[in-house]
């Protein structure tokens, strides 16, 4: 939360650094509570939730550490004075971030589905597309960021009434989220092989992970349309529908798309291309609450 915070102060190096700092430390964590190194406990697969939790912990201190060492952090008093609780404002945090966290639970939980229906196809297509959904995963760290960018820029403007100001800015989020949605999507048509040969020696897995990755590129395109549109509902404060279109779209349409897809030709790759689906509807759906959003605040 206080990372969140930094970040609506437009401070945005300052959290890119605690979040680099987490990486190496969980690493080197892993490496001394998972194997027993340097004296410390062999926890096996243990350890490596107790890593993770004592890297967090770290975050946190580090974050309190800057906050009051940098005077420009200094200057708002963060820690000065324990405000007395409000109800009122505790509700309108409660109504803005439940909706989030059911957006964000069902299109987790999706992925999450479709790997145990994908379990009669067996054990290496699961791990292909395992392996597989890693990569769109990965690359999701862009539109993903351009969303929390807008989220950030829209509220402010928003705020200050300047709902033009707002407007350009989720053009320009659409458009640069695009783009960059269209080249992820190309290397990863161009170099799916390659990318496929990074998991595995065995040529028949590699051939189940490209063929998926085929199918990733849809990915690209549907979360470069997707993750701005949410983005920007987030921030004019517009969330209660993007979880019944999130619940709508994945669940009652993509998932059962993608399990009747299952039973035809298209085998376990059906899953994929329904899951694109709920994606695309929804970013279509969203794309048009936005836009409904926008003139009902003007």
């Amino acid at each position: 939360m206080l990372r969140a915070f930094i970040d609506s102060l437009g401070l945005t190096r300052v959290t890119m650094m605690i979040t680099l700092i987490t990486v190496p430390v969980n690493i080197f964590l892993n490496y001394l509570l998972i194997f027993g190194n340097w004296g410390f406990p062999e926890l096996g697969g243990v350890g490596s939730g107790y890593a993770t939790g004592i890297t967090y912990w770290i975050v946190l201190l580090v974050t309190i550490i800057l906050i009051q060492s940098q005077k420009r952090l200094r200057d708002y008093h963060i820690f000065s004075a324990f405000q007395r609780l409000s109800l009122e404002k505790m509700k309108e945090i409660i109504k803005l971030g439940v909706p989030n966290g059911l957006t964000i639970l069902f299109e987790v939980s999706i992925f999450s589905a479709v790997t145990v229906f994908m379990g009669r196809f067996g054990t290496d297509t699961i791990a292909a597309h395992q392996s597989a959904i890693s990569v769109p995963t990965l690359l999701y760290a862009f539109p993903l960021s351009i969303a929390a960018a807008l989220t950030i820029l829209i509220g402010f403007e928003t705020g200050a009434k300047r709902l033009l100001d707002a407007k350009q800015y989720r053009h320009i989020g659409m458009i640069s989220a695009i783009a960059i949605g269209v080249i992820n999507g190309v290397l990863l048509l161009i170099f799916r092989d390659q990318i496929a040969l990074l998991f595995t020696n065995d040529p028949k897995l590699a051939d189940l992970i490209t063929h998926f990755l085929i199918y990733a590129v849809l990915f690209q395109f549907a979360d470069a349309l997707l993750s701005p549109v949410l983005g920007a509902l987030r921030g004019y404060k517009d969330v209660t529908v993007t979880s019944i279109v999130a619940f709508i779209s994945y669940w009652i349409i993509g998932l059962p798309l993608g399990l009747l897809l299952s039973y035809t030709t298209l085998g376990p790759f059906g899953f994929w291309i329904g899951l694109s689906a709920g994606l695309f509807i929804a970013a279509f759906i969203l794309s048009i609450r936005v836009r409904f959003t926008e003139k009902r605040l003007a």
